[in-house]
């Protein structure tokens, strides 16, 4: 669950995480207001994931940039106001790419137009990277089917059958 956008506070708690992380770099009262400003429509929790990343991988502090491209990555967008509890849309969309990916699993069933109609639902909710991810398991989905096709013997009959008697 993603939460609430931070707060001034918040952003300065993972502010403070990060300088003590990186005990050379000196940040200052001006530079921290603007890494403040240029970070909280960030979910906090988001915000100290993609600080706790950087710490682990990086050895000197990090851009603006640098957090707000991680967070994207993590969220798989840049759009962070769409991750609030106030757009439940992108969740009703992956519920329903799970209830697709059940009926194909369990069922066998495969309904390329609701397929279709899903990856044109998170192109609509600025979610291009689902759309494509979307078109792509319809195709490999299909591909299962046809490999499962062509696998089943057509009226094969035994050997014992097809000797000359």
């Amino acid at each position: 669950m993603i939460t609430p956008i931070a707060d001034s506070q918040e952003v300065v708690k993972v502010l403070i995480a990060l300088t003590q992380a990186f005990p050379h770099q000196k940040v200052s009262r001006d530079t921290l207001e603007i890494y403040v400003r240029m970070l909280e429509d960030i979910p906090i929790d988001l915000l100290w994931r993609a600080a706790e990343r950087h710490m682990a991988e990086s050895q000197y502090f990090p851009r603006i940039a640098e957090l707000r491209g991680m967070a994207a990555r993590l969220a798989g967008t840049d759009r962070f106001a769409s991750l609030t509890p106030a757009a439940p849309e992108p969740d009703r969309l992956a519920a329903r790419a799970l209830d697709l990916e059940d009926d194909f699993y369990f069922e066998r069933e495969l309904d390329p137009q609701a397929w279709l109609d899903l990856a044109a639902a998170f192109e609509r909710a600025d979610r291009p990277h689902r759309a494509e991810y979307t078109r792509k398991k319809l195709a490999a989905l299909r591909a299962v089917l046809e490999g499962e096709a062509q696998a089943q013997p057509i009226g094969l009959s035994s050997p014992a059958e097809s000797r000359p008697g």
